[in-house]
């Protein structure tokens, strides 16, 4: 009897196994999918919210025809597949289309009474070294804009380092002298120094100094009062002295800031620069004015979406 139960099991068991119906492996689509989920997850955050949606339909048909396919249906999903690839890349072309002008940090731009301003949130910096809160923190204040600021530690060391392309603010948009403002918190009179790439006299180090560095005043700034603590912010220097004066280069600049003073009263918001010696920025100008560029997060997803991209085709 047990032989016989044996025997019948066996034969059903060979019979599944031979059924002409047997689903096809499709684990290399699953990776597939697993990889269009990403990039659909990084266009969530930077593109048209409607063409995501659709994309996250697309993707869920494909999951569940994925999963109950058989040779011939995968075979046709094949294509599909690669026509969604293509798809989602060429979302990422229009969204990025004038990327090569971008910073890495978001940015704004405009052209008061003529000339050109370009303007950015200074907790937004291309890179901070070393990038903690050892030497400039960011801190939550509800006044500043995007309810954080960079603020001092007390320690000496450090570097904040902003790259910019005043092209992305138009095409007159051209070298020369150059005119830095901040909006602060700075009744301390507390100053740092600042360095600009190609500025006479100006050789960004390639590492920090432990200490103050042998900067000089022309590389100073925030020499001034300003603003009142604990969260008054204002704008300055309209004196245009020291290091708020630099020769900028066409298309791309660098500039970076060390520490000058051991306080930590100055608060900083929001810096901007302008080629026109007469302007002076204001909260609402600043709120007026058009938005460009990239964060750091969202650079780096780029730079993850099209590795993804490039290992699928």
């Amino acid at each position: 009897m047990k032989k016989s139960v044996v025997l019948t099991l066996l034969v059903l068991t060979h019979l599944l196994s031979c059924s002409t119906d047997e689903p096809t492996d499709t684990s290399e689509l699953q990776v597939e999918l697993s990889q269009i989920r990403n990039q659909i997850k990084v266009l969530e955050k930077i593109t048209n919210q409607n063409q995501v949606s659709k994309n996250q339909e697309q993707l869920k048909t494909f999951e569940r025809l994925v999963n109950q396919g058989h040779a011939a249906e995968v075979e046709k999903l094949r294509q599909e597949i690669t026509d969604l690839k293509k798809q989602l890349q060429q979302q990422n072309n229009n969204t990025y289309s004038d990327r090569s002008y971008s910073p890495k940090h978001e940015f704004k731009v405009s052209q008061y009474r003529g000339s050109h301003q370009i303007w950015f949130e200074a907790e937004k910096y291309t890179a901070r070294t070393p990038d903690t809160d050892e030497h400039w923190a960011v801190e939550k204040m509800n006044k500043a804009y995007g309810k954080t600021v960079l603020g001092p530690t007390g320690q000496f060391g450090g570097m904040l380092r902003y790259e910019f392309d005043i092209r992305a603010i138009g095409p007159k948009a051209k070298g020369g002298e150059w005119y830095m403002w901040a909006r602060l918190v700075n009744p301390g009179n507390q100053s740092d120094f600042m360095l600009v790439e190609g500025h006479p006299g100006d050789k960004i180090p390639k590492k920090a100094p432990a200490d103050r560095g042998g900067f000089d005043n022309n590389q100073r700034v925030f020499e001034f009062n300003v603003g009142g603590a604990p969260d008054i912010f204002g704008w300055g220097p309209a004196s245009h002295k020291e290091g708020h004066t630099k020769i900028l280069r066409n298309g791309k600049n660098v500039t970076a800031f060390f520490r000058r003073q051991a306080g930590t009263d100055n608060k900083m918001d929001v810096i901007m620069w302008t080629d026109d010696d007469e302007y002076q920025p204001t909260d609402k100008d600043y709120e007026k004015a058009k938005p460009k560029g990239l964060s750091v997060d969202k650079v780096d997803k780029l730079s993850t979406f099209w590795g993804i991209i490039k290992s699928t085709h």
